[in-house]
């Protein structure tokens, strides 16, 4: 290369956007177009080895770097594409294919900045000003902390997707106010949404509908929500065929906390709200995490066929409450929420019913765990309330649930056996489903039984407690196996297998009581093995139980009573 003295480098100045434009530069020649602030520098002769004679742009803050460079293509030095003719987009395309808040202003620093703004502006440019199907793209969250407050509005076909639970945060700062309801974290608006007009709508026209405007098919997935103020999560009104996973959800109520001037009630995850013209239907939840909130689930009308797989709820009052209160078809409450399927999910410490149905139908709870629930907050010698209530309709179920209650409570032991000790013998067993239910508890338990003589008498002892229904029969299927092997006497083995049903006639409060039974081994020991049972108000609750009653005078060495029940009712 040859070294020239920087004094005698040539350069020259023009105009680039004038028909002259800027001239064909001699080798290494600077030019500078001052319209267009840009630089270029002469390429030099074919003749010296320069690929093409021409001018080359000298990148400076002014150069239009798409305009140099505009073309990618995926993956291009790779073997990958074989022989399939790579394809080539510009950079802007590329990029724009991607887009998150951070674009439209969004900082999510934790630090005091209001990213409300930013979000609804995304939201807006994306889901209500664009005009074409392509533009409205998935809305990225990246990783951050955001705080929002004001509320977000969702109109329809909104993707709303962060980083993952514990990465992307979205949080509200801490509200009691009296006017805290009305400033829910997100709330969905109909097709009729404009930029800044979210509320006040005309009437939906649902998705049964060829041309809706009915909120529909968001997805809203991978984020931390922590409302720390007293309204609801979710605010959804008229949400058709949407999706909500991947969340960890954060409330602040706590069992007689200081709630201000707010309403406790408003403080809910998912606020399902319909009208006479369209409903909360067809919706997923997925995946999500729910803590210390007043309600999840509020549903006062005919939202019907939502799905909810993987709950894990703790800490509330109430966990779903559906149907609550007096139907009125005029505006959407007909039948109460129906088709409704809650499976999968754990809930622990829900002070009162955990789903609670008191109108609707074919809405089934299955392979569900509930934890210290109906407890008012304490354990089961806390028994309060049904965990789960189907109120008014008999065509809803519960399929292989387990509860806890059924562990705690149904071992049942009476004073005439002190060499057991029952922690809750001095507590009613309420019913784990209760109401209107054909009801298979699926929480298998054992228990021994022993030689009842214990204390020297021949009278039965207390085994098991079961719940009562007034209008209804239960149930109690059992194996009991009982021997005594290498004794003194002659080895004893006997097996009885049965049902018992309990039919309680609330007029005169009487207990009738059929038994069925199998039983294997000695006969001469069958009179000496007899059940019984009565009801027995335990806690002066006016709730009484079914008290089940073992005489047992065989001398076993070992025994084991395996027992479940069922409900219709």
């Amino acid at each position: 290369m040859a070294i020239v003295q920087i004094s005698r480098i040539q350069n020259r100045r023009g105009r680039e956007l004038t028909e002259i434009g800027i001239p064909q530069l001699a080798s290494g020649e600077l030019g500078w177009a001052i319209d267009t602030q840009k630089m270029y520098v002469g390429n030099g002769a074919v003749s010296e080895g320069a690929p093409a004679v021409g001018n080359t742009e000298i990148l400076t803050q002014h150069s239009d770097i798409f305009a140099l460079a505009n073309s990618y293509i995926y993956k291009n030095t790779s073997n990958l594409w074989g022989s399939t003719a790579k394809v080539a987009q510009t950079l802007e395309a590329k990029l724009d294919a991607t887009t998150t808040v951070i674009d439209f202003g969004a900082v999510g620093d934790g630090l005091g900045t209001d990213d409300a703004p930013a979000f609804q502006a995304a939201i807006d440019a994306l889901y209500l000003r664009s005009l074409v199907s392509k533009e409205k793209v998935t809305l990225k969250v990246p990783a951050g902390e955001y705080i929002l407050r004001s509320t977000i509005y969702i109109p329809p076909l909104v993707s709303l997707v962060g980083d993952g639970v514990g990465k992307t945060i979205l949080y509200t700062e801490a509200d009691n106010s009296a006017t805290a309801n009305t400033k829910p974290m997100f709330a969905f608006a109909n097709g009729n949404a404009q930029p800044g007009v979210y509320t006040g709508l005309a009437q939906t026209v649902p998705v049964t509908s060829a041309d809706t405007t009915q909120v529909r098919h968001n997805n809203i997935s991978g984020m931390t929500l922590r409302n720390n103020r007293y309204s609801a999560v979710f605010q959804m009104r008229e949400v058709a065929r949407s999706n909500f996973s991947d969340l960890k959800i954060e409330g602040v109520w706590t069992f007689g906390g200081d709630f201000g001037d707010a309403d406790e009630s408003f403080h809910v995850v998912f606020d399902m709200v319909g009208t006479g013209n369209a409903q909360c239907i067809e919706n997923t939840f997925t995946n999500i995490d729910c803590d210390n909130f007043y309600h999840i689930v509020e549903a006062p009308h005919d939202a019907d066929k939502n799905v909810w797989t993987n709950i894990n709820v703790s800490i509330c009052w109430k966990a779903f409450v559906m149907g609550e209160g007096s139907l009125n078809s005029a505006n959407g409450f007909a039948t109460g929420p129906s088709y409704n399927i809650i499976q999968d999910s754990k809930f622990d410490l829900v002070y009162r019913d955990t789903l609670l149905f008191e109108n609707g139908n074919y809405n089934t709870s299955q392979n569900n765990t509930f934890l210290n629930c109906g407890n008012d907050g304490g354990d089961e010698g806390n028994c309060t309330t049904p965990v789960i209530s189907f109120t008014n309709d008999m065509d809803n179920a519960t399929i292989n649930d387990h509860f806890q209650r059924t562990l705690r409570l149904s071992p049942h032991r009476s004073a005439g056996d002190s060499s057991i000790v029952d922690p809750h013998i001095g507590t009613n067993y309420i019913a784990d489903v209760a109401g209107r239910v054909n009801f298979d508890n699926k929480t298998r338990h054992s228990i021994t039984i022993g030689n009842t003589q214990v204390d020297g008498g021949t009278d039965p002892v207390d085994i098991l407690k079961l719940p009562l229904y007034n209008e209804g029969v239960v149930y109690l299927d059992y194996l009991y196996e009982g021997q005594r092997v290498n004794g003194v006497d002659a080895d004893i083995y006997l097996r009885q297998t049965g049902t018992m049903e309990f039919h309680y006639d609330s007029n005169n409060t009487t207990l009738l009581v059929n038994q069925t039974t199998d039983f294997q081994g000695d006969t001469a020991y069958l009179a000496n093995f007899v059940f019984s049972a009565t009801t027995d108000d335990i806690d002066g609750s006016l709730s009484p139980s079914i008290v089940v009653k073992c005489k047992n005078l065989t001398p076993l060495t070992e025994d084991l009573f395996t027992y479940s029940y069922r409900v219709r009712a």
